[in-house]
C-alpha cells in the first residue's frame, strides 16, 4: 500500500483503521480478545485482523463490511494436539488468499467465502508467512527452516534449513 492507511490495535480489544491523509476512520470495531496481527492486501481493499487465541476477522475495507471470520484453530495436522495460537497472518497481493501460522500449523484460506483451502505441511510450527509480489508463492518460516509453496499446488519445498540461521 502507499502508506496512506494506518491501523492501530489496542490491548483493550479496539481496532482502528484510519486514512492518514484525510484523518477519516475507515473502520472501527471491538473484538473480545486483544488483536495482535493485522494485515492489508496490496491494494488495501482487504483487511485481516487476528487475536492469538481467537478468530481471524476479514473486512472489505472500502465498504467497512466484515465478510468472513476464520476460526482460530484449524483441523489437527499430524497428531498435533496443542491449543491453537495464531502468530502470523499474511494476505496475497490480490486479497484472494490468506495464510495463517500458529501452534496448529500453517493454513491457506480463501477469504471469500472464508473456507480452508489447504494445510501447509512442514516440520515445526510456522511463525511467519509472506506472499510473493505476484501472489504465486507463499513462504512460511519456522525454527526448522523456510518452506515455499505455490497456493495452487499441494507440495512445499524447503529453501532454507533451521541450521542456516544458527538454530
Amino acid at each position: 500500500d502507499d502508506g496512506r492507511i494506518l491501523v492501530a490495535t489496542y490491548v483493550s480489544g479496539f481496532v482502528r483503521v484510519r486514512d492518514v491523509t484525510s484523518g477519516e476512520d475507515l473502520l472501527r470495531y471491538f473484538q473480545p480478545e486483544a488483536p495482535a496481527f493485522a494485515r492489508f492486501s496490496a491494494d488495501a481493499s482487504v483487511f485481516a485482523c487476528a487475536a492469538p487465541e481467537g478468530a481471524v476477522r476479514i473486512w472489505d475495507l472500502p465498504t467497512g463490511a466484515e465478510f468472513a471470520r476464520l476460526p482460530g484453530a484449524v483441523p489437527p495436522l499430524g497428531g498435533r494436539t496443542s491449543p491453537s495460537g495464531i502468530v502470523s497472518v499474511a494476505i496475497s497481493p490480490q486479497g484472494d488468499l490468506l495464510a495463517t501460522c500458529g501452534s496448529d500449523g500453517g493454513a491457506l484460506w480463501v477469504p471469500r467465502p472464508g473456507t480452508l483451502q489447504s494445510r501447509v505441511e512442514e516440520p515445526g510450527w510456522p511463525d511467519a508467512a509472506a506472499f510473493s509480489a505476484d501472489g504465486f508463492l507463499v513462504a512460511m518460516a519456522s525454527l526448522s527452516g523456510v518452506w515455499v509453496r505455490s497456493p495452487f499446488f499441494p507440495e512445499s519445498r524447503q529453501v532454507a534449513d533451521g541450521q542456516d540461521f544458527g538454530n
